[in-house]
């Protein structure tokens, strides 16, 4: 079952590259039904394997100067703020 487990990661992998999304959403259930990591502990592996894999695709377009760090920013800014908007917003309504 382990190697079909890695089998369906390059898989995911090869996909991530040529549609560029869709990580997380291919990643958990291979990780939980073929590899029997626990859902949880899936869920941030996959975030960090989806985030490694990003950087890497990323870090040559960087260098080639494909990449403006400054729309970066106000796009990071944005959900940052977002988020801590709802924050604010959900923990209200929970008390």
């Amino acid at each position: 079952m382990e190697i079909i487990g890695y089998l369906a990661s390059i898989l995911i992998g090869i996909s991530l590259g040529l549609i560029g999304g869709g990580g997380s959403i291919l990643t958990v259930p291979v990780l939980v039904y073929l590899l029997h990591v626990d859902p949880v502990q899936a869920t941030a592996y996959s975030l960090f394997i989806v985030g490694a894999s990003s950087l890497v695709g990323a870090w040559p377009k960087y260098n080639q100067g494909f990449v403006n760090l400054k729309n970066s920013g106000h796009l990071w800014y944005t959900f940052h703020r977002s988020r801590i908007f709802h924050k604010k917003i959900f923990s209200a309504c929970n008390t």
